[in-house]
């Protein structure tokens, strides 16, 4: 629905890993070893090491995800036209988040502040 923040914002997670991972029916809320949190309510992707992408929808319908618990961020990229971010895991992985033309999709939590996509 809105824009993903400047990168600037989000390198804060870089380096920094991802220690839980929650489900409800209506969300997936991924924190991070820095208290950053994102609460996602659309669909993301997510990559393996060699490049195979899954859908994850929410609910939650694959458990792929689950294997990124104490792995560390080794880049954020927020690309085409701050619709999408992604994520990029220091194992290869990458979780790529897709801003919801209608709905709110993602909301992050950093410095306090809660930014809504």
């Amino acid at each position: 629905m809105y824009d993903f923040p400047e990168k600037t914002k989000l390198n804060q997670l870089i380096n920094q890993r991802l220690v839980v991972i929650s489900c409800t029916a209506n969300q997936i809320v991924f924190e991070f070893s820095n208290q950053i949190k994102l609460e996602v309510t659309g669909h993301l992707e997510h990559s393996d090491s060699s490049g195979q992408a899954q859908e994850i929808n929410v609910p939650i319908d694959n458990l792929s995800i689950f294997g990124l618990i104490e792995c560390e961020v080794g880049n954020v990229t927020v690309m085409n036209n701050k619709k999408e971010m992604a994520i990029s895991f220091k194992n290869g992985e990458v979780l790529k988040f897709i801003s919801d033309e209608i709905y709110e999709s993602v909301y992050i939590h950093i410095d306090g502040e809660s930014i809504i996509v």
